[in-house]
């Protein structure tokens, strides 16, 4: 039984649900007692289970999760269960094991869940979810302060144009203030993801399994941050949050490599599992014009360099993951390959090319190698050459594998399929830029569902944290070199002498050879120059630093709530689009029904959604290619 990570999350009970045992905090087992739910109800046994299975990924755990209710609840009260909504731990349990969730529910079923307890009897249940709700209604008082300070503002003098405002007051303007005039006060949301650091702070040392679920400030600084922080982790698992994307599965493996590196030294465990599903962009959850599901990015791509660049990223993965022993993440329906398997492309396109991998890292006799690499090539190539059925004997015999070229943002040298046309065309071999990289930069400045905001927010906690920076280099297969290897790890260009004079005291330019040297770095993917954990919380400044967190927390939450209710007023009919309704969220930012842009790109075609891949199968199968036949 597999799981299916884009619909489930881990289940769990509150303590005043009619599932659990409000007397003393422990769930009620469904039924008679089996020897496995007092084994995992034990006091030194129960932990070490929920080590070892919660150690095996999210898959497994699911798995465990439906098979018997019993044994699941006897297990997640093994669990530290930290619920990033209500800023506590729903469950302390006695493993080392830590999930940290964001649970899901709507306004409606909040709003019944306090009709049902209007006097906080049950205060473990409700308690929570009276102040979200008193929450949710009072953030609305802050908007009309800051409208009458924007207003003032307006009229005295025009606010300067920063490119890195929180706060856009263009979209402040008139329409807001019929809408919120009778507004009188403001509040703030409390600092709940410094709670949550705290905590983790509190008990590093006994945590040997990390969840981290659709947390969504949650970015790959700070888990940097908390890994390096917690020395007895065996085992990372990250799944659909918002602000870690399928490009950085490189710098996570980077990262434990540089950790696990650290640790040998110091005699301490290693991190041996990765178990890993980015976010996953299903588009909007209803019909429009612009709806498809590309699964890498929000908006639509071109497809030379996603579809390049998606499989560049997994080559450059699977390398060093299988150099590293790491586990989990290229194991079979796991997050990570389930991840591959969803992102739309022909069905075999993602098995066809692991497959490859794993041959030509076993054999190594080079007749049989040449044909595994066509193998390889071909979901890099399909739906981008032409002509493919013209491959033989040209392009297999004298040209697939014979051009290797250098990359000048990560350094890397790989076959010239891993690069775009555009970047083959770059006249300078020395300035040329794998589609990998290309795709992690334009994953890295996503900006739907205010992404880009949201980041720049978290800078506010890592003043001396430079993007640019390059993170230790995990090694990769010696066996697969043929494929990829690390050119250069310079990063700063040589100076050359341009001019010269000769030995009659002319000037003349020499002929000069450029140096392969990553100095051209496009993606901003450092997790150095990080403060420590201690040092995030408790550092010179950390305090002001939180502070201006909260603040533009807050600045961004009033903004994204007073856009969406004047795009909401502005409606007047069915097909009217509203005042806002030119914006390419629709007017509608960081919210469920925000729209996403039409699939059009530049110079080029955009990625696939699922219809373009079922338009591929079928033209892969008129060909015989598809292995439906």
């Amino acid at each position: 039984m597999s799981a299916d990570f884009q619909n489930e999350a881990i289940l769990l009970f509150r303590d005043g649900s009619v599932h659990a045992d409000s007397s003393n905090g422990t769930h009620r087992s469904c039924g008679n007692e089996s020897l496995l739910v007092k084994l995992m109800s034990a006091v030194d046994v129960g932990g070490q289970l929920a080590n070892v299975l919660f150690a095996e990924g999210l898959g497994t755990v699911l798995n465990a999760a439906v098979a018997s209710s019993s044994s699941w609840l006897a297990m997640s009260n093994s669990v530290k269960i930290w619920d990033m909504n209500a800023a506590t731990f729903q469950t302390n349990g006695r493993s080392g094991v830590l999930l940290a969730v964001t649970p899901e529910c709507t306004v409606e079923e909040m709003k019944q869940a306090h009709d049902l307890d209007p006097y906080g009897l049950y205060t473990s249940n409700s308690s929570w979810c009276a102040e979200a709700m008193k929450l949710e209604k009072d953030i609305y008082l802050s908007i009309h302060r800051v409208h009458g300070r924007v207003r003032r503002w307006a009229c005295d003098r025009p606010q300067r144009q920063d490119a890195d405002k929180i706060l856009p007051v263009e979209f402040l303007a008139e329409e807001i203030v019929g809408i919120i005039n009778r507004i009188q006060d403001s509040k703030m949301w409390p600092p709940y993801g410094a709670r949550a650091m705290s905590q983790i702070a509190l008990q590093r040392n006994s945590f040997k399994v990390l969840y981290f679920q659709k947390i969504a400030y949650l970015d790959r600084r700070l888990v940097a941050i908390i890994l390096r922080a917690c020395p007895n982790v065996r085992m990372l698992g990250i799944y659909e949050c918002p602000l870690i994307h399928f490009g950085d599965v490189l710098c996570l493996i980077d990262l434990i490599y540089e950790v696990n590196y650290d640790r040998r030294k110091r005699g301490l465990p290693e991190v041996t599992s990765l178990d890993f599903y980015p976010n996953y962009n299903k588009g909007t959850p209803f019909a429009s014009d612009t709806t498809a599901t590309y699964g890498l990015s929000w908006a639509p791509l071109k497809l030379d360099v996603a579809q390049r660049g998606f499989f560049n990223i997994i080559l450059k993965a699977f390398m060093k993951a299988k150099r590293m022993k790491l586990g989990l993440l290229f194991d079979q329906d796991k997050a990570f390959c389930t991840y591959l398997n969803h992102v739309p492309n022909y069905p075999l396109a993602v098995p066809t090319f692991l497959d490859a991998m794993y041959r030509y890292a076993e054999v190594r006799h080079e007749p049989a190698r040449q044909t595994i690499l066509y193998d390889l090539l071909k979901p890099v190539r399909l739906g981008l050459e032409r002509y493919m059925d013209q491959d033989w004997s040209n392009y297999y015999s004298n040209v697939m594998g014979k051009h290797m070229v250098f990359c000048s943002s990560c350094g890397y040298e790989t076959l010239e399929e891993f690069y775009s046309s555009f970047a083959l065309h770059v006249p300078h071999p020395h300035r040329r830029r794998c589609a990998g990289c290309t795709l992690q930069r334009w994953l890295d400045g996503e900006v739907d569902h205010l992404k880009a905001q949201k980041r720049q927010i978290l800078d506010t906690l890592f003043p001396d944290w430079h993007g640019s920076d390059f993170n230790p280099d995990a090694p990769v297969l010696s066996s697969m070199t043929g494929l990829l290897r690390l050119e250069s790890t310079e990063s700063v260009r040589p100076d050359v002498p341009r001019l010269l004079l000769d030995s009659n005291g002319e000037m003349y330019c020499p002929r000069i050879k450029e140096a392969f040297v990553r100095d051209n770095k496009s993606h901003l993917d450092s997790l150095q120059q990080l403060p420590s954990l201690s040092e995030l919380l408790h550092g010179l400044g950390s305090v002001e630093r939180w502070g201006h967190v909260d603040n533009k927390c807050n600045n961004l939450d009033m903004y994204s709530r007073s856009v969406r209710k004047v795009q909401e007023s502005s409606i007047r009919h069915e097909d009217d689009k509203g005042i806002m309704g030119g914006c390419a969220d629709g007017g509608m930012p960081d919210h469920v029904e925000e729209l996403q842009p039409a699939a059009v790109v530049k110079d080029g075609v955009p990625c696939h959604d699922f219809e373009a891949a079922a338009r591929l199968l079928a033209s892969v199968a008129r060909k015989g290619w598809s292995g439906y036949n």
